[in-house]
């Protein structure tokens, strides 16, 4: 059988990326046969290296290595996953090791609002009719016989309200 050269380079990248996936499923298997109640996160992480031979990368500026934590004879997988995820701290394996860093907080949600307004004629005549628009967006509203007009579901930002009139 004969193999082509693009063939045999896919198939042994597939193989590489499979023993490294490999290597990484069986470093988070690892037990951890020491309990450990209410110490210090940095003295936790030490101990499982000393004993497991994984190395984590980490910065205490970013991440609150005084913090107490608990454990008790679990795997890596859980460790991580149970002990360092509820507290914000996520994790990648990179090259045998286990990278720690913050979760990244999530934006905070910016509310949908409105725009009110009246409109008057240079006379202070209220106007009926007004085409309300947001420039670039779909945004628009015309006002009622009273020259009051409603914007609403705007995100909120910056904009440039523009008013257009027909009148006699």
């Amino acid at each position: 059988m004969r193999i082509s050269l693009p063939l045999f380079l896919f198939m042994f990248t597939l193989g590489i990326a499979a023993a490294r996936n490999g290597n990484a499923q069986a470093m988070l298997k690892k037990t951890i046969v020491l309990s450990a109640g209410d110490i210090k996160l940095k003295d936790a992480l030490a101990a499982i290296q000393e004993q497991t031979g994984i190395s984590f990368i980490y910065s205490s500026k970013m991440i609150d290595t005084d913090r107490k934590i608990s454990f008790k004879g679990i795997s890596v997988a859980d460790f991580l996953n149970q002990g360092l995820l509820p507290h914000n701290i996520q994790y990648r394996l990179i090259d045998g090791k286990i990278l720690l860093f913050p979760q990244k907080e999530p934006a905070p949600f910016k509310s949908a609002g409105s725009i009110k307004g009246h409109i008057k004629s240079d006379k202070g005549v209220p106007l009926s009719g007004v085409s309300v628009m947001l420039t670039g967006t779909s945004y628009g509203a015309s006002s009622d016989a009273s020259g009051n007009f409603v914007l609403t579901g705007i995100p909120a930002g910056k904009y440039i309200i523009y008013f257009s009139y027909i009148g006699f």
